[in-house]
């Protein structure tokens, strides 16, 4: 009927249906598969909108449907690998919705020559019923039509500057990042790692259960094999490398842009420091291993940065 499989560089998954098969789909898998998918009209297949580790449901309306599983496609990129492609997707974008935006421009102006050349005393005279007269005022209606489709591909061409606009933030948000984003970013994969440990003495002692023998059930009730536990090793490890990974990224990143230069050892409770978020200086409340509570003048709320966010010390305590 049609097969799917996991793209390794988009870390998606593809579905590839025939159209009559697809219209032959009841109406409630149709709505799930435009909910979790995109058509992909280059490649004639449905891209699911989600990404590696989070396919569950993509895979289970694959599965619902009786898809050929195909497994793993392709090659997998690394973490900084992904970032460069996300920058290359994102500045073709740009440079495509460039030229929207100039098509669009040029076509305005094209359309609105006509009535900023017309004379004035021609445009306001009133119209005789004859039919030079009706012929004129057609001709004039027509003119004033265009210059309102002109204003309509203005618009167009403020959509798509935006557009470009956007993409480029993408772009330059993969390497240009603040300190504290790339630090908060660095928290979340250390967690994730912390996380898929756990997960993986988990699946150790299951797969250690089902070589036994033993009859062993997921929580949904499914009996599990040795293939589906060591499918769940395989993702766990993955998630685990792209963790690390990303670990690595983002602490260039830091030391790209000067490093960490404050610790809890050269800061201290009282401190008045400059964070790099905020205009106005705040005070250290409370020194932790990774993070400061700090607060501003006159404000009782405490709030958390990491150190990575000080930009200079302001004030000794």
């Amino acid at each position: 009927m049609g097969r799917y499989f996991r793209n390794m560089e988009t870390n998606k998954l593809e579905i590839y249906l025939e159209k009559e098969d697809y219209g032959a789909l009841d109406p409630a898998i149709k709505d799930e598969i435009r909910r979790h998918f995109l058509f992909s009209r280059k490649k004639c297949a449905w891209i699911s909108r989600a990404k590696f580790p989070n396919l569950y449901f993509a895979e289970q309306i694959a599965k619902k449907i009786g898809l050929e599983d195909e497994g793993r496609v392709g090659e997998r990129l690394t973490f900084e690998e992904c970032q460069e492609a996300k920058a290359d997707r994102a500045e073709s974008r740009a440079q495509y919705y460039d030229h929207r935006a100039q098509k669009a421009m040029d076509k305005a102006e094209q359309l609105q020559k006509p009535f900023l050349n017309m004379d004035y005393a021609a445009a306001t005279q009133p119209i005789n019923n004859t039919s030079a007269g009706r012929a004129f005022a057609n001709q004039r209606n027509s003119i004033i039509a265009a210059f309102d489709k002109g204003m309509e591909e203005f618009r167009k061409s403020e959509y798509y500057a935006r557009c470009a606009e956007n993409a480029r933030k993408t772009a330059k948000n993969t390497t240009d990042c603040t300190k504290g984003f790339c630090q908060r970013r660095i928290a979340e994969a250390e967690r994730s790692i912390r996380a898929q440990k756990k997960n993986l003495e988990y699946y150790a002692k299951r797969l250690e259960q089902v070589n036994s023998g033993e009859v062993v059930k997921s929580i949904g009730g499914e009996v599990l094999t040795e293939e589906t536990v060591q499918t769940w090793i395989d993702n766990a490890t993955e998630i685990i490398q792209t963790s690390i990974e990303k670990i690595a990224y983002y602490d260039n990143l830091i030391e790209a842009s000067g490093g960490r230069k404050f610790s809890k050892e050269n800061i201290h409770a009282g401190d008045v420091v400059k964070l790099e978020k905020w205009k106005d200086p705040v005070t250290v409340v409370r020194t932790g291993d990774k993070n400061i509570t700090y607060a501003f003048p006159d404000n009782p709320i405490k709030l958390k940065a990491s150190y990575a966010e000080i930009e200079k010390v302001l004030k000794s305590a």
